[in-house]
């Protein structure tokens, strides 16, 4: 809530998940709920990091981990 009394001070933080040992993946229960199968392989967040340097754009990221 803005206030015309008091000063707001903002501070950014960056926070990154571990780079080696989480995996980002679909979620397992969500794709059996849905009867649907992955489109996507799960990959480290240091793997995406490498996409992203290797690619210009998110779609050839997403294009490079279809299964």
């Amino acid at each position: 809530m803005v206030s015309s009394e008091s000063t707001r001070i903002s501070v950014g933080t960056q926070v990154t998940p571990p780079i080696e040992n989480v995996t980002f993946a679909p979620a397992p229960k969500l794709l059996e709920r849905s009867n649907c199968s992955t489109i996507f392989r799960g990959m480290t967040f240091k793997e995406f990091l490498a996409l992203k340097y290797q690619h210009k754009s998110m779609n050839s990221i997403m294009d490079s981990i279809k299964v």
